[in-house]
């Protein structure tokens, strides 16, 4: 089982989780914003320098307000769980945690000890947003799609061994011989 979270850079990952949530980052936000976004500092050169600790992502963590990046987090946790024990056999599952942006980026790689994936999953957070404010560093078409391509081509030459159309790869190791 592969788990592709929303794309972190959505601007709704940074939306408050509740309408209590919604509230309590308003209330602490000069401008009533419900929305925490996660900034970088730049420099005169428009260089990126660091964490801007000011923004509402600092905001809303430093006053406990829950994001939606947190409940999908939390989801994911709960659901490697739920794998756990739901398992007949030992190493019954398999997950792999992926999440993207401009790129696909892989947070735990497919692995039956679900205890691991569920830790490797506290680093699913939300993305920075660019001084620019442009929403370009998600590439719908591009990341999410070579990664299906990849999968379908997995599967069909996957297929096409079990139907005996191809012949199964078995990997020699090479032998060296000193002179």
């Amino acid at each position: 089982m592969w788990i592709l979270p929303a794309p972190r850079q959505f601007p709704s990952m940074g939306l408050a989780a509740t309408p209590a949530d919604i509230s309590a980052l308003q209330a602490k936000t000069p401008d009533n914003c419900a929305f925490a976004c996660h900034q970088h500092t730049y420099d005169k050169k428009n260089k990126i320098t660091g964490d801007d600790t000011s923004d509402y992502y600092h905001v809303a963590r430093n006053n406990n307000v829950t994001l939606r990046i947190d409940v999908l987090r939390t989801a994911t946790q709960a659901l490697t769980q739920t794998a756990t024990n739901a398992a007949i056999i030992a190493s019954q599952f398999r997950m792999g945690v992926y999440e993207f942006s401009d790129t696909l980026a892989t947070i735990a790689a497919p692995n039956a000890d679900l205890a691991a994936v569920g830790t490797a999953a506290n680093a699913i957070d939300l993305a920075y947003s660019y001084q620019d404010q442009r929403d370009s560093q998600t590439s719908y078409d591009r990341c999410p799609a070579r990664h299906q391509r990849h999968h379908d081509r997995s599967r069909r030459r996957n297929e096409r061994r079990d139907r005996g159309e191809i012949p199964v790869r078995r990997h020699r190791l090479a032998s060296r011989t000193s002179r």
